[in-house]
């Protein structure tokens, strides 16, 4: 497995991110995750991005196919002991498997035929 990206949950539009953009990091192109009801701001690195992340839409992301990732909870939580970070790791190699249990979540945003572990 591999770093695809790392996640801070933050508050709406990211201003946490403004520090990186003060400091010279490039910043690219927002994000809306429709049917996941998140938004984010990313910044890219060579192999990986770090992704500041929201939640635009409290209905969509307590939904029963969003639930389950606990993003809600978690957003919601931030300020008061919930860890507002999180890892997303891809497979090294074509159909590596995993050291450690997954479930695969497909949210609404994703192109059919994919999912994310």
């Amino acid at each position: 497995m591999e770093l695809d990206h790392l996640f801070i949950l933050t508050a709406t539009e990211a201003p946490e991110a403004d520090a990186l953009a003060a400091h010279g990091f490039i910043e690219g192109a927002p994000n809306r995750h429709p049917g996941q009801g998140t938004a984010n701001r990313r910044f890219f690195f060579g192999n990986a991005f770090l992704e500041f992340l929201w939640v635009e839409d409290e209905a969509e992301a307590q939904s029963d196919v969003v639930a389950r990732t606990r993003l809600f909870d978690r957003w919601h939580a931030r300020g008061a002991g919930a860890s507002p970070f999180g890892v997303c790791l891809r497979p090294g190699t074509p159909g590596e498997q995993p050291l450690f249990r997954v479930w695969n979540y497909r949210p609404p945003s994703l192109p059919a035929g994919s999912a994310s572990p």
